[in-house]
């Protein structure tokens, strides 16, 4: 197979074949381009099977006989092979006139890096990429065969189910090394073609010819595929180099390290290439400068025996990058090597060790305290001792657990923070009982870990356990039992359990009210827990209220509450967001994070937070291009701080698909859409409330290209919302209120208002007809009468719409355009045309300024629009 748009044969041995030609059982459709040795050719099979083919026909110039004993050595080598990442060869022969050609297995992909740019692929999921290529190369040399020109163009990738899968095509070159008895004979082929490879990727042994090439050489071939990959450009790419200069180059200069090739591109081609892996420039040239560059640099080594030995073990040290576990390939010995171990393990466990950190400084201020109170009177020394004890539990406590991750100690084995957290929570179980209040302290901190991480099931464990002690010690009715039963409150709302989050938040409430205690710091925050669990179940007056109460707790408390005062406010500009009010959401998140950014001078996740939740309100008012740079920030940020498996990148990724999408980007939306709802299913798992919303997302991206697909994702976000969060809640509507539009799409018009008609109903029950959500499944029912023929109902729910939508948003956002474009609709079926095809013109053109030419409702709109002009005998509108 060739890639899409190679480049044409070269001049003077173009094989003589057009459309429509047969050869055997294979009928010419077109020319897909030149390999290394020949012409390929699209074809088609007829008999015995019909299919799609792939041949490649060796070129009629070259001088050589040995040809043929080159196509044998090829489809022997191909035969031995079986494996679903190289492309399989069906059969090999020669025409009447003595053309040799073979006969592959069609790939319908695109070139690797062709695939990953057009998708704007993270570097995660590029090397996702890289580490299947190597695992079919392995496959390869494990037969004995090596490709020879490995390069992008013969790395071609389609989709399987929405997903990435590479496949290695043209072993034209491969040569068969398997057979010692062969030996002769394949060096025979190989010198006759003189050198071969692309010149750019080939290894200095494939240049000098000085020595035998192995699959070592495969190993640099993948290097150079791995840079380019990284940083959009080759190590040695240069404009208006030739091929001597770059020869020369590969024989005798080191390639740059990706961050330094990444650093001289410009500040244009950088902003693109950061663009095509949906991070920032900055970001991209921090990641290229860690581990990366010592892989690339291994992979590239100039003596082959420096090399990886194997393509296995250059898939191994890219999964352990990804895993953010050392690499083989790291630096020296010595001292930098402890130190970069070291590091590693910090970046891999943020969370880990800041919790870990927590516990040093409570463990220091608990000494502090000791030392303090040492000069006191006897009376004081059994509680002097008591907090001695304490600390030394704590000191020895720690020190085993990070004896624990100690390599050595490990018996040579990686540590994770789970390992880490699990070995903990054991040891805290069974080994604290003596000193219980201790003991609950701990398992809040590992659950809070747990709960950081994303692992909610194990968090909840702790937590409940550490509830279940504090409350044996102090009574039900404590205000350290009623704080640490929000603490768990907190953790069922995240896991989904909002039954169980609603009985442990109203029985602390209820603890600290009976105490008094409702000007307590412990008391805003269970008041916050509560606001939290009002927004999920779509109570969003109440939960603004509660919101507010603890806003004035805190800030009476003065400075000491000002962290607390900060998540206060933006917890409550995300309930403004639900009600719709952007206005005062937009203020107060942007009040939050300028001090998170006067705070966090880096990266961090609170921070990747807000400036996410910035974007949503830009989102919601129809600023697409004024929040795509903010979640992509936040995906960057979020991706760098917690790694590429976390719950909360994968709400980041959610909204990010939502900009794209409502721009018209629609490829990269899926592909983000995707990556969100993997996460999800992954953490949250697949009956959590927040995996049905990302699930009809995912509907909502597909909608106008694959209405089916997105009628059976609607249906499913339907059922699992009714099931999670309740028949009436404002989520249920949502969905119900996509799968209208979709059924009316399809021209299932009965379907479409029965739930259109549910979702108004449950809008104006849980929200009240002045939310401007009720407005828009308004309007969406309007669309559905319109296409149905019943224009008075339509017109009345049209009017009323649009006069709320403004009210809401203004007359120049794109909902209001949305809903006149409707209107001019109606006016034309109703006979008032002039006015009709004044406001389709006008509010396609808002439409087409707002959210650009290619999004689904601008296509809608010019595709109305182009209606009325050809009905009048004019041409339709530019796009």
């Amino acid at each position: 197979a060739a890639p899409p748009g190679a480049s044409p044969p070269p001049p003077g041995r173009v094989t003589d074949f057009a459309p429509g030609d047969r050869v055997g059982p294979y009928r010419i459709v077109r020319t897909l381009g030149a390999g290394s040795m020949g012409t390929v050719f699209l074809a088609e099979q007829e008999e015995p099977v019909r299919r799609l083919v792939a041949m490649k026909f060796m070129f009629r110039s070259s001088p050589d006989p040995s040809v043929i004993a080159r196509l044998q050595a090829e489809k022997q080598a191909l035969a031995l092979m079986n494996h679903s990442g190289i492309a399989r060869i069906y059969d090999a022969g020669a025409t009447p006139e003595g053309l040799p050609y073979f006969v592959m297995e069609y790939i319908a992909g695109e070139p690797l890096t062709a695939y990953c740019d057009n998708r704007k692929l993270p570097l995660a999921e590029r090397l996702r990429l890289m580490i299947r290529i190597c695992q079919a190369v392995q496959h390869a040399h494990q037969k004995g065969i090596i490709h020879r020109d490995l390069k992008p163009s013969n790395i071609l990738v389609h989709e399987e189910d929405g997903r990435p899968v590479p496949t290695i095509i043209d072993f034209g070159i491969a040569k068969a090394v398997q057979q010692e008895q062969d030996a002769a004979a394949t060096h025979d082929v190989t010198q006759t073609g003189g050198v071969v490879g692309t010149p750019a990727y080939m290894s200095p042994e494939q240049i000098t010819l000085g020595e035998d090439v192995d699959t070592r050489t495969d190993i640099y071939a993948l290097g150079m595929t791995l840079y380019e990959l990284l940083t959009g450009r080759g190590p040695f790419e240069s404009e208006g180099a030739n091929l001597y200069e770059l020869l020369f180059a590969l024989l005798e200069k080191a390639p740059p390290p990706p961050a330094e090739r990444f650093r001289t591109l410009g500040a244009e081609r950088a902003e693109a290439a950061a663009a095509a892996r949906r991070t920032s420039p900055r970001a991209l040239q921090q990641a290229l400068a860690g581990d990366l560059r010592w892989i690339v640099n291994r992979a590239l080594q100039k003596q082959k025996q420096d090399r990886y030995a194997s393509a296995s073990e250059l898939a191994a040290d890219l999964e352990r990058h990804l895993q953010r576990q050392p690499v083989l390939a790291a630096p020296p010995a010595g001292y930098r090597a402890g130190w970069y171990r070291f590091r590693q393990f910090v970046r891999r466990h943020t969370v880990g060790v800041a919790a870990s950190a927590a516990i040093l400084l409570l463990l220091s201020g608990i000494t502090a305290v000791s030392v303090r109170y040492a000069v006191v009177t006897s009376r004081q020394a059994r509680q002097i001792q008591t907090e001695r004890d304490r600390a030394e539990t704590i000191t020895r406590f720690l020190l085993d657990i990070f004896r624990f991750a100690n390599p050595y100690d490990a018996r040579g084995g990686e540590i994770t923070v789970r390992q880490l957290l699990d070995r903990a929570s054991r040891r805290i179980r069974f080994e604290l009982d003596a000193q219980p209040q201790l003991k609950a302290s701990l398992l809040e901190a590992v659950a809070s870990t747990y709960a950081g991480l994303g692992l909610y099931a194990p968090a909840r464990i702790q937590q409940a356990e550490a509830l279940r002690i504090v409350e044996r010690e102090l009574g039900r009715g404590d205000e350290t039992t009623a704080a640490a039963r929000g603490r768990l409150a907190d953790i069922e709302l995240k896991a989904g359990n909002l039954a169980a989050a609603e009985r442990q938040v109203t029985a602390a409430r209820h603890a600290m009210e009976a105490r008094g205690l409702t000007h307590d710091a412990r008391y805003a925050a269970i008041l916050q827990s509560l606001a939290l669990l009002r927004k999920e179940q779509g109570q969003y007056a109440p939960a603004t209220e509660l919101l507010e109460r603890a806003v004035a707790i805190n800030r009476a408390a003065g400075p000491a509450a000002a962290d607390a005062v900060l998540d206060n406010w933006h917890n409550l500009a995300n309930v403004y967001i639900e009600q719709g009010d952007y206005g005062r959401a937009g203020e107060l998140m942007q009040r939050v994070l300028d001090e998170k950014r006067r705070v966090y001078r880096r990266a961090h996740p609170s921070l990747a937070q807000s400036i996410n939740d910035l974007a949503v309100v830009w989102l919601g008012q129809g600023e697409f291009a004024a929040a795509e740079p903010l979640a992509r920030e936040s995906v960057a940020m979020f991706r760098q701080t917690l790694g590429d498996e976390n719950p909360e990148l994968a709400h980041s990724l959610n909204n990010l698909a939502s900009v794209l999408a409502n721009q018209g980007k629609l490829a990269e939306a899926e592909a983000c859409q995707r990556e969100a709802l993997r996460l999800h299913e992954a953490f949250l798992g697949p009956d959590h409330y927040i995996t049905g919303k990302s699930i009809y997302n995912l509907g909502f991206i597909l909608d106008g290209r694959n209405d089916a697909e997105a009628e059976r994702l609607y249906r499913q976000a339907v059922e699992l919302l009714r099931r999670t969060v309740g028949p009436g809640h404002v989520e249920v509507a949502t969905a119900l209120h996509n799968l209208a539009a979709n059924l009316d799409r399809q021209g299932k018009y009965a379907a479409a208002e029965a739930a259109s008609r549910e979702a108004l109903a449950i809008f104006g029950q849980a929200v009240g007809e002045a939310h401007p959500l009720f407005s828009v499944v308004q309007r969406g029912l309007a669309r559905i009468l319109l296409d149905r023929g019943r224009l008075d109902e339509a017109g009345r729910l049209l009017r009323e719409a649009a006069a709320r939508l403004e009210t809401a948003f203004g007359p120049d956002h794109w909902r209001v355009a949305q809903v006149r474009n409707d209107m001019g609709e109606y006016f034309w079926l109703t006979g008032n045309r002039v006015q009709g095809e004044a406001m389709l013109r006008e509010s396609y053109e808002a439409l087409r300024d707002k959210k650009g030419p290619e999004d689904y409702d601008t296509r809608i709109a010019a595709e109305r629009l182009a209606r009325v002009l050809a009905a009048t005998g004019r041409p339709k509108p530019d796009r």
